[in-house]
This record gives structure tokens, sequence and C-alpha cells, in this order.
């Protein structure tokens, strides 16, 4: 980049030192580099690592598997029910003789109790109950000539019923109520995963470029301090043969002292940036299996992607064409409109609740009582002496102030979730364009700062050669230094700036994991 500008030198010496400068070999930071282990880093190694192990992705990932198996379970309220219950009772109880007037006997008696049930909930709203129950009764009982006889008996009795809702809670829209709220819930967390599978990317790419354009500035702030350093050397060497000033000194000094200054910023400004992108490409720091040793963190991230070259841009003004395609793409609007069906299944369960509630009850049941438990039993679930009820039970509210008001609220908060949508559709209005625009204008910028840093070279170039011909002073020299470094900083910051704001634009859209291949992580039905 500096190597026409080191070309052009008349000393040897100096000549000598740009061209080193320009075929520069391991720089400081890259001697240091080399005493830790290094991770060379691609961007698609860098987001494909992060997917993987991302904590707060897996963090999410866990809420939608945990969505999806309170989805699964919610129709477990439609699972029929059984029901065995057994009692034994003993006990005894006065009784008048019958053949005595005023005699009174205690008498003894055994009670054994079976029932069974079976209850099964239907998408209708109503249920289905059959039960069954045996029970065996055991006394003993005076005779007219004054003994004890020892009397046992079995009742049995079946039923089998149907309740069915016709107002509050009836129909499958209604009875389903909770399973479908809980499938749009698992639908809107899967939405959650793509947003923050999108985001993930995104801040993949921002902290990647950031690093990579960190790591640029060390180099510039490094050739920058080289260049200081020659300048420092060339004016000790004019002082000493008497042609210089120690003026000349003092400014070169003051300069190497300055660029050491920055080298040191800019040295610690890549330790930042690439904690920040290991925060998102390793996991748990004390995880054996899964996740990434805590020694992961002393590794050096090396970027092998270079910055972008190619300057192509979209106008601004095509975001009509694209805002369609964002508004089904962007995952963030696919939670809202989530957001908003829940809220109206949630409106019509409180309607529900304001509503009387009429019950429709048809049974048909048998019983049968005998000595013998085994006719008994014939007789009764054999249905030999059958009944059958239909009826019809009414409750309404008089006053039901909490299902009205709870109405309201869901009222309330549906339209909340509608104002919330359309804030997030006007959210994508801005986003689109600001990302079209900051794309053009970063490619613009990429542009103009090339131009800035080859008039730089050509400016110092020609103020070197006014200065070797005593036209010029040191002072002037080193300006011209520090314009030719800001170049070649503020051209590496806007290509990268043109990298991130181009993943913000497809962000924008919804799109930068498509754009990237990642499939989105979807759900069993």
């Amino acid at each position: 980049m500096l190597l026409r500008l080191m070309l052009v030198a008349h000393t040897p010496v100096f000549a000598v030192a740009l061209a080193a400068l320009a075929l520069a070999g391991p720089t400081l930071r890259a001697q240091e580099e080399g005493e830790v282990e290094q991770l060379p880093l691609r961007l698609e190694d860098a987001w494909s690592l992060a997917l993987d192990s991302n904590i707060g992705l897996a963090i999410q990932e866990r809420s939608r598997e945990a969505a999806r198996y309170d989805a699964l379970g919610s129709w477990g309220a439609f699972d029929p029910v059984f029901s065995l219950s057994a009692t034994y009772t003993e006990g005894e109880r006065p009784q008048n003789n019958t053949f005595t007037t005023g005699n009174v006997f205690v008498l003894d008696f055994d009670n054994k109790r079976a029932e069974a049930r079976l209850t099964t909930p239907v998408r209708s709203g109503g249920r289905f109950d059959i039960s069954a129950t045996l029970d065996n009764t055991s006394s003993q009982i005076p005779n007219g000539s004054g003994g004890i006889d020892s009397e046992s008996f079995t009742d049995t009795n079946v039923s089998l019923s149907f309740v069915q809702p016709l107002l509050r809670g009836a129909g499958v829209r209604e009875a389903t109520t909770q399973q479908e709220r809980s499938r749009l819930q698992l639908a809107r967390e899967q939405a959650s995963l793509d947003q923050a599978r999108e985001q993930l990317l995104l801040d993949v790419h921002v902290a990647y470029w950031d690093l990579v354009a960190a790591l640029e500035e060390v180099g510039v702030r490094e050739r920058a301090l080289e260049l200081g350093n020659e300048q420092l050397r060339q004016e000790s060497e004019r002082l000493r043969v008497g042609v210089g000033t120690e003026v000349d000194v003092l400014q070169a000094e003051t300069n190497v002292a300055t660029r050491e200054e920055q080298l040191l910023l800019a040295n610690n400004t890549v330790d930042q940036r690439e904690d920040a992108l290991k925060q998102l490409l390793f996991g748990e720091p004390s995880s054996e299996e899964g996740g990434h040793r805590r020694e992961d963190w002393n590794r050096r991230l090396v970027p092998l992607t270079e910055l972008p070259t190619d300057l192509q841009y979209d106008a601004p003004d095509t975001w009509l064409t694209r805002l369609d395609a964002a508004f089904e793409q962007r995952p963030d609007l696919a939670v809202l409109r989530a957001d908003i069906e829940i809220a109206e299944i949630d409106l019509v369960a409180r309607r529900s609740d304001r509503e009387a509630s009429l019950d429709l009850t048809l049974s048909v049941s048998s019983g049968a009582s005998d000595t013998s438990r085994r006719d008994s039993l014939q007789s009764g679930f054999g249905f030999d002496f059958p009944t059958y009820s239909a009826s019809l039970s009414y409750e309404v509210p008089l006053r039901n102030r909490t299902a009205r008001y709870a109405e309201r609220a869901a009222r309330a908060s549906l339209r909340s979730r509608h104002l919330a949508y359309s804030e997030a559709e006007n959210r994508t209005v801005s986003d689109l364009r600001n990302g079209l625009r900051e794309v053009y204008y970063q490619a613009r910028a990429v542009e103009a700062a090339s131009k800035s840093r080859e008039f730089a070279e050509r400016q110092l170039e020609a103020e070197q050669v006014r200065y070797r011909e005593g036209l010029s002073t040191t002072f002037q020299v080193l300006e011209f230094q520090q314009t030719l470094t800001e170049a070649l900083s503020s051209e590496q910051t806007v290509r990268a700036n043109l990298a991130k704001s181009r993943a913000q634009l497809l962000f924008a859209e919804g799109r930068l994991a498509e754009a990237l291949g990642v499939e989105p992580a979807r759900t069993d039905r």
C-alpha cells in the first residue's frame, strides 16, 4: 500500500527503511502471537461456530423445546381418566325389634363397596362418564324366636352418561382454546429462535469486522511508528553532522511518543474486539462437552476473511420493492403476529366466560339388588332394569364482574398487540431505508477514502522531495505523515463499515440466515 511512497526515496538509507516497511515481516504483535495458540478463523467459520456454541442461542432453543412439550402435553386434557376406589365399613347401630315392642337390640353390619369410573372428555366440550358400583352388605337380624339371622345382599349399579355444554364452553373452538394457544406459543417461540439466530449472525458479522478493522488499525499504527522512527533517526543524524537542529529532533521524538501511544491503544482495542467476538463464539467456559474450555479464551483469533473490495450497492429508492418481502421474512414480525393470534384466542375465551351456562345431560343406568352376588352382577350389567334420563342445567351469573372486566382487559391487550405490530412495521420501513442508504453511503465513502489515501501518499512523496531539497521542515513532513496515517485508517474503517452495513441490510430484510445458507431451526409438528 505504501510501496510507491517507499520507492521514490532518494536517500539510500531512507529508501531501504521504507522498502523494508512495505515488505514488513512479522510485527511485534505477530511475534507475541507466536507465543500463544492461534485460531485461524474465516467469517463463515465464525458464524458456524456461534450457531453451534452460543449460550444465548442455546437458551432460546431450550425455551422453544419447552414450548413444544407444553403444546404436546396440552392435548392431555382429552386423555381418558380411570379411577377405582374400594371401601370397607364395619359398625353397630341400635335397632328396634319388630316383634317385641319397645325392645331395642344392637345390629352388627359390615359393608364392602367398590367403584370404577372412566371419564373421557371430547373436543366438543362435553364428556362421557361410565361408572360401575358394587355394594355388598352383611348384617345380623333377630328372628321371631329370639335368635339372630345373618343376611347378605349385593347392590349393582351401572351408568353411562354424556354431558354437553350448549352455551359456555360449547364447540370445538372453545373446548380446544388451550391447545390452540399452546400451538401459537410454540410458533412464537420458533419465531423468537429464528430472531435470535438472525441477531446472533448479525452480531458475529459486526464483531468479526470490528476485529478485522482493529487489526488493520494496528498495522497502520505500526507502519506510522516505523515512519516516525526513521524520521527521528534522520533528524538525529542531521543534528550529529551539524546540519539539523534540536527542535527538529524534539519534534520527531514527540511524534514517535504519540505514535507509540496510538499503537498501544490500537492493540488494546484489538484485545477488546477479540473478547467481544469470543463471547459470541464460545460456549460454557467450564464445559468439557458441547462447549469450550477456559483455555480457548487465551487463544489468539486470526481472521482470514479480508475486507471487501467490491463496491456494489443498490439505490436507496429500491426499498419499496423489498418491503413486502421484509414484512413476510422478518422473524420479529412473526413473533408479534403470533402475539396477536394469542390475544385473539384469549379474547374469545373471555367472551365465553361471560355467557350463561346451559348443560345437557343424557344418561342410562341399571340397578339390581340380590342376595346372590352373581345374579346381582348379571342383572345389573345386563341392564335388565334400565333407567333413562335427560336433563338441562341452566346457570347465569347476576353481575359477573370478573368475567366482564377480564373481557375488557383482553380487548385492550389485543389492541396493544396490534399497535406493537404497527410500530414494528414502521421500524422495518426505517431499518430497510436506513440499511440501503448506509450501504450506498459506505460504498461511496470507500471510493472517497481510497482517493484521499492516494492523494495523501502523493502529498507525502512531494513533501519529502521538498524536504531533501531544503524547501520544507520536519514539522511539515510529520504533518503529511499523520495525514497519510489518518487516510489509511479511514480507508480500512469505511471498508469494515461497508461489510457491516451489508449484513445489517440483510438483517433488516429478515434474510441474513437465508443469504448465508443457514436453514431455520424448525421443530417437529
